[in-house]
């Protein structure tokens, strides 16, 4: 059930990210090649505006923008990510990440998670433990961050696409803004009981076991086919590591992807209505485009017509 960062809010892993980055040394990336087509569109009409499929790390390979990515975003008067990446909003989802009151992670875990999660983090940084703000989170984001933690500290400090995107924006004095709140963000999770945020937070120990088991690299995999542009092999990438068999699952994905894919889908044609002609460059997970239920599809419905670029 365990969802990557192409779906899931930046703030979740990057905010995990910079609480421990301080302890840990960066590894230098090496001359690596970059976006080799990005999934990125255009909104046809006399002010075209633009749709850019984002994923939440900091690989290098990532935040090497495409020229195709650069024109759109140079052309466009308006920037919007799923969220707002200023201090303010950042500060509130790492306050919507945390257990209430004095509870600790710790506490709550039955024992033989705690065993296989206090391993797994000591994998991936030795010395790494369920200590810190790590014994502050609620399970659910612990759950959604472990996965990429290990390469996000490897680079400390750097910015994660959209939030590079966002910070651009700002820097160049465009409008930047997001397409939902925190608050609706977290309001995902905020109907998961603890027994079914310890369950996730299982499943996604149970799938990086399975990983290390056959030798893969889920992220890598999952950076390999963004950096390609396939939306066929990223719908099929994702589908694989969905277990949609449990009612909990259902439950979950419905509400991470599709009534949010409606939702943003929504704001953008209000932001596309408006009166005054602007144009608008709208930096959503590359998860959300694709399927019955995708931006693509929901915006083709409402009229508009897209062009896949370059």
């Amino acid at each position: 059930m365990n969802r990557s960062p192409l779906a899931l809010s930046a703030p979740l892993s990057l905010l995990l990210t910079a609480l421990l980055a301080a302890s840990l040394s960066a590894e230098e990336a090496g001359e690596q090649q970059g976006i080799q087509k990005p999934f990125l569109w255009e909104i046809e009409g006399q002010s075209p505006s633009y749709l850019f499929g984002t994923i939440h790390i900091t690989d290098p390979r990532v935040l090497a923008l495409h020229p195709a990515i650069e024109e759109a975003f140079d052309s466009a008067d308006a920037v919007y990510t799923e969220i707002a990446m200023d201090m303010a909003t950042q500060t509130q989802a790492m306050l919507g990440m945390m257990l209430p009151g004095n509870q600790r992670l710790s506490q709550l875990l039955p024992e033989e998670t705690q065993t296989r999660l206090s391993a797994e983090l000591g994998r991936i940084s030795p010395g790494l433990g369920l200590v810190g703000p790590l014994d502050r989170m609620r399970p659910w984001a612990l759950a959604a961050s472990l996965p990429m933690l290990e390469a996000q500290l490897k680079n400390p400090g750097k910015q994660a696409l959209d939030a590079k995107i966002f910070y651009r924006a700002l820097a160049r004095e465009k409008e930047a803004q997001g397409l939902e709140t925190v608050a609706e963000q977290l309001a995902i999770f905020g109907g998961l009981t603890m027994d079914e945020q310890i369950e996730m937070l299982e499943m996604t120990l149970d799938q990086i076991d399975e990983a290390r088991a056959k030798g893969t690299n889920p992220l890598e995999t999952l950076t390999q086919v963004y950096l390609a542009g396939d939306l066929d092999a990223l719908q099929k990438t994702m589908e694989e590591w969905s277990d949609g068999e449990s009612e909990l699952s259902q439950r979950f994905e419905t509400a991470l992807l599709d009534k949010r894919n409606r939702l943003m889908a929504e704001r953008i044609d209000a932001l596309l209505q408006k009166p005054e002609k602007r144009q608008y460059f709208f930096a959503v997970g590359a998860a959300h485009y694709y399927g019955e239920t995708g931006l693509l599809r929901l915006l083709q419905e409402k009229g508009y017509q897209l062009r896949r670029l370059p």
